[in-house]
C-alpha cells in the first residue's frame, strides 16, 4: 500500500496496515473498555492512553506489479504486530498481538491513497481484547513508503477501551514499488492513542 497498520496495523513503516499496513500495516500494522490500567488525564473528563506498535503486512494484489506507471488500484492488505502502552513514568499498563486487514479503493505508490478502512483486533495480555472497524484511512506515499492515519471508534463491545476514540499514526514502508513483482510487504511504525469522550 503503500499500507496499513497496527499494528498498521503491507516493508513500510505505520500501517501501510495494520496495514498498508499494513498495517502495516499496519499494523497496522497496525487495539482496546472500562480502563483498567492506569492513564494519563488529558482533561477533567478526558482519559488517554497512548501505545507504541510496530507490524508486517502483505499486500494483494501485489501494488504496481509490472507496469511502473503508478496509477492508481485497489488493493487488499493483512498483517499481525505487537502494541505496548505506557503511563506517564514510561511503565507498561498494557500489552498485546494485534490482527488487523482492510482495503484501499485507489492505491499509489507514490501520491495519497484514498478510500481505505481497516479492521483491527488486539488481544491484550491480561486477556481482554479490543476490536474496531476504522473507515478514516490515509496515506501520503513515495516509492512505497510514507506517512501513515487511521482514526476511528473501537467497538463497544471491547472489554479493554469500549467506544473510546482511537487514531493510529506513524511510517509505513513498502518494498518493491515498480518492479516486475510490485509491492507486496510493508512494515510499520506507529503511536496509537486511545482517548475516552469526554460525554462520559
Amino acid at each position: 500500500m503503500g499500507n496499513g497498520n497496527f499494528m498498521h496495523l503491507p516493508d513500510r513503516s505505520a500501517p501501510r496496515t495494520l496495514a498498508r499496513l499494513a498495517a502495516t500495516g499496519s499494523a497496522a500494522c497496525l487495539l482496546i473498555a472500562g480502563l483498567a490500567v492506569p492513564a494519563s488525564a488529558a482533561s477533567a473528563d478526558t482519559v488517554v492512553v497512548t501505545c507504541e506498535a510496530t507490524s508486517s503486512s502483505t499486500i494483494n494484489p501485489p501494488l504496481d506489479a509490472k507496469q511502473g506507471s503508478d496509477e492508481a488500484e485497489s488493493v487488499n492488505f493483512s498483517g499481525t504486530g505487537k502494541i505496548t502502552c505506557r503511563d506517564s513514568s514510561g511503565k507498561i499498563v498494557a500489552e498485546g498481538d494485534s490482527q488487523f486487514s482492510g482495503k484501499i479503493a485507489d492505491d499509489e505508490c507514490t501520491g495519497e491513497a484514498k478510500q481505505g478502512s481497516e479492521n483491527f483486533t488486539v488481544k491484550w495480555s491480561d486477556g481482554t481484547v479490543s476490536t474496531a472497524s476504522l473507515s478514516d484511512l490515509k496515506e501520503e506515499n513515495t516509492q512505497g513508503s510514507g506517512m501513515l492515519t487511521i482514526k476511528g471508534v473501537t467497538d463497544a463491545s471491547s472489554t479493554k477501551f469500549p467506544s473510546y476514540n482511537v487514531e493510529i499514526k506513524g511510517t509505513s514502508k513498502g518494498e518493491g514499488c515498480g518492479t516486475a513483482t510490485g509491492e507486496s510487504k510493508a512494515t510499520q511504525n506507529v503511536t496509537v492513542t486511545f482517548t475516552e469522550p469526554a460525554s462520559r
